[in-house]
């Protein structure tokens, strides 16, 4: 039908050809939400500009990774040259995730309230200060000072850098996981999901959760091989420059939404805002999914930046591990620029598996129905809990063929490209589709917030854990295994949840939370009418009286009925 707002949902005939234009119109001046079907009808009619917005966003977030990845890389030599011990260093990596929080906290609620360009532009630029600020730390040189290396022997000193650097180290750090970490993705899921249709939502988010493997793979391959050519200390000054150039055409070329819609968000948040957001988050807070998600999410997250961050670490210690290898590096094979590429280069392939994971699990997603969607998330689960076991194993210092608790490098990186593969497609796919669902559009960078807030405590934890341990991998991976089973009995139990909402089939409209894309209320005849203090106009039932309310609940329901269908449940 030509007046029908979103040409993506028909109406089931109810009488005339007349009467069914009246009740699209009727129902089309009672819809709150009307950039929906702008979004919905933008499109169907130019799918092109909807890709190159999210290819531009995409491309965009690439640079968070040239920002953060830099440090990553050059774990080893940072530790070697700067007198940084692996404890300090996991307190440094931990600070970035603590503050991220807050970031997490202020994108949600300021993309909610701003949208989501202003927060990346926000972001982008904090980011790239932030790495050309850490640079010039790592080029000063201070005196390192000799600390007791056991206090009932103060004779057995250990050189570490000064009190001063190392708190400035922390200090820059933590702005830096302020916006690249925690205002970064949330500001682009809030962007890019103005543009996705909800019918595309699996598809098209799992394109762009795709962003971030591939983001790290082209840092880690780019910034390995600056640092062959140039000294290791200049990687932090080039990377901001690629974050910055990455940044530019999102500045200039994409709108926080299509066409119209962008105002029309603004004025729908100016109505909503009759409704406290504290109300609105209250209701959020009692759907029966979201701390599951946030569970699963933040051990998924943990898990993921565990091997995300010492990955580079790992293989180095892997690669020098080898005879032949420790003959081609005979000189400080641990802070040799050679292991540190090698290793930079190869930790890229378990972001890189990961991206098919991605869009594997996405299309999943939108093809399996409701009541089972969750499910796509146990079989990578189990694989990696294999895996974690198979790493376990080899890395057992009790074994002969595992080096003194160091995996081999030909394990240790096949192990990681299969972790990679399994881990990232169920991670991106909670806070990319899962979250964004059940916030709706009121409040979708508010669950995303609280998905964020859940992942970087965990990744905070895991990663004082981590320095607290060392270099003991073989018990690293042990609590890893036991972080996975918790994700898999979350996993069971959101799919068992689904499964028992699915048994009434208007459940789900039922208890749809007031930020929901589907619900919008219709008075019924005991109500007064209230008058549109935007417009100054009087409601439709005071226009076209409580017949025409009937009529369009009609068609209301059978777009209820169409949904249902569609969405299997």
């Amino acid at each position: 039908m030509a007046n029908t707002p979103d040409t993506s949902v028909e109406i089931a005939p109810s009488g005339s050809a007349a009467e069914e234009a009246n009740d699209a119109t009727a129902s089309d001046s009672l819809l709150v939400h009307k950039e929906v079907s702008r979004r919905t009808l933008s499109y169907h009619e130019r799918p092109g500009v909807c890709w190159a917005v999210l290819a531009m966003a995409s491309v965009a977030y690439f640079g968070k990774y040239f920002a953060i990845s830099d440090l990553y890389i050059v774990e080893t030599l940072f530790e070697g040259e700067l007198f940084i011990s692996p404890s300090r260093l996991s307190i440094i990596l931990a600070i970035s995730y603590a503050a991220s929080i807050f970031g997490k906290v202020t994108a949600g609620v300021l993309s909610d309230a701003r949208g989501g360009k202003f927060v990346f532009v926000l972001a982008g630029l904090g980011y790239v200060v932030t790495s050309i600020l850490f640079g010039l730390l790592v080029y000063t040189n201070p005196t390192p000072v000799a600390y007791p290396r056991d206090p009932k022997h103060p004779h057995q000193t250990v050189l570490a850098a000064p009190g001063w650097q190392f708190a400035l180290f922390l200090i820059v750090w933590a702005y830096n996981g302020y916006f690249a970490l925690g205002l970064c993705w949330v500001s682009v899921v809030a962007l890019c999901t103005n543009w996705v249709p909800t019918a595309h939502y699996g598809t098209l988010m799992g394109l762009v959760s795709m962003a971030p493997q591939l983001g790290d793979v082209i840092a880690r391959s780019v910034l390995s091989s600056i640092i062959i050519v140039f000294p290791w200390r200049t990687i932090f000054f080039w990377a901001a420059g690629f974050a910055l150039c990455l940044m530019l055409p999102v500045v200039f070329f994409v709108k926080n939404a299509p066409g119209e819609e962008e105002t029309a968000i603004q004025k729908t948040k100016t109505k909503e805002e009759r409704e406290p957001f504290r109300q609105r988050a209250i209701v959020l807070l009692k759907h029966p999914n979201l701390w599951l998600l946030a569970l699963l999410s933040g051990c998924l997250y943990s898990v993921r930046t565990l091997f995300l961050l010492y990955s580079p670490s790992l293989l180095v210690h892997s690669f020098c591990a080898n005879k032949g290898n420790r003959q081609l590096v005979p000189h400080n094979c641990l802070t040799s620029h050679v292991a540190a590429a090698t290793a930079g280069r190869a930790s890229a392939l378990f972001t890189l598996l990961g991206c098919v994971s991605t869009l594997v699990i996405g299309r999943l997603r939108d093809w399996l129905p409701k009541r089972h969607r969750a499910s796509v998330l146990l079989l990578p689960l189990f694989v990696l809990l294999v895996c974690l076991g198979l790493l376990w194993n080899a890395s057992n210092p009790m074994w002969k063929h595992s080096n003194g608790g160091t995996v081999s490098f030909g394990v240790a990186v096949t192990s990681l490209a299969v972790a990679g593969l399994m881990l990232f497609g169920p991670y991106k796919m909670i806070g990319a589709v899962f979250a964004p669902e059940i916030g709706g559009k009121r409040l979708k960078g508010t669950a995303c917030s609280i998905m964020g807030i859940s992942d970087n405590t965990a990744a905070m934890v895991l990663l004082l854990v981590k320095g607290w341990i060392g270099g003991n991998w073989h018990l690293m991976f042990s609590i890893l295994a036991i972080i996975t089973c918790v994700a898999i009995v979350c996993a069971l139990c959101l799919w068992a949840n689904d499964i028992s909402s699915s048994r009434d089939p208007h459940a789900h409209l039922r208890a749809i939370t007031p930020s929901s894309d589907l619900y919008h209320r219709v008075p019924t005849e005991n109500e007064s009418t209230q008058t549109d203090e935007e417009t100054g106009e009087e409601s439709v039932a005071q226009d076209a009286g409580m017949a025409d309310y009937r009529r369009i609940s009609e068609s209301r329901r059978a777009i209820f009925r169409k949904i249902s269908q569609e969405l299997d449940v």
